[in-house]
């Protein structure tokens, strides 16, 4: 028996794999709430949340496509304490990060973001620690953890006001964060995260931008 070995570029086997005769049609996995969720509408609302906030959770599933189960299954998880806090950080993140969203990284965002609130010695507006805090999107970055990181490693940059935790994180990012000169720049992928930076003491003027909101936030 004579065996062929077939070399398939990645053009090539692009155009294999789609042209075969026994190709299947895949469908997006679109979110149902009547069918898929029908405890939702319910579970949001015994948590406070009205009408336009379970319209944009149920929107934010449906950004999610096929995965719509991971997020749903954190609703479902979330402590009712918490539920609402995890609805509004939903409603504010992108289509792209609801995509990749895991139950861990949400949980890690949300309870960081919910212990940062109850350590800091100046009160916060729920509009304030919605958008300026708990808010888990800062650039271009992917969605992952790096609350928790920054808290252990930085801990001691918060002072007993808001300005003076402003103005410890300035002095401390400016004597150990390198800027990168443009030279110095991978134009491909992703931005660094805030855990990234720290982690590599560097980054360019957006990232250690980045680095700064996610110091503060946490």
């Amino acid at each position: 028996m004579r065996a062929t070995i077939l070399i398939l570029t990645p053009a090539t086997a692009i155009c294999a794999l789609a042209g075969g005769a026994e190709r299947k049609e895949m469908k997006p996995l679109d979110f149902d709430a009547d069918k898929d969720a029908p405890w939702l509408a319910e579970r949001l609302k015994k948590c406070g949340a009205d009408d336009k906030l379970v319209a944009a959770v149920v929107k934010k599933l449906k950004e999610a496509r096929g995965n719509w189960p991971e997020v749903a299954a954190a609703l479902k998880d979330a402590r009712v304490d918490e539920l609402r806090d995890l609805c509004e950080m939903l409603r504010r993140l992108p289509p792209l990060y609801v995509i990749e969203a895991t139950g861990p990284v949400l949980f890690e965002h949300l309870r960081e973001a919910r212990a940062a609130r109850a350590l800091v010695g100046w009160k916060l507006s729920d509009a304030d620690f919605y958008d300026h805090v708990l808010d888990a999107h800062i650039l271009y970055e992917p969605f992952r953890p790096w609350r928790r990181a920054l808290r252990v490693r930085l801990d001691g940059l918060r002072k007993e006001s808001a300005l003076e935790t402003a103005r410890a994180v300035d002095k401390w990012v400016a004597g150990n964060v390198r800027k990168l000169e443009r030279a110095e720049m991978s134009r491909y992928g992703w931005w660094k995260t805030p855990l990234d930076v720290l982690r590599t003491r560097c980054g360019s003027r957006g990232e250690v931008f980045g680095f700064c909101i996610g110091l503060l936030r946490t």
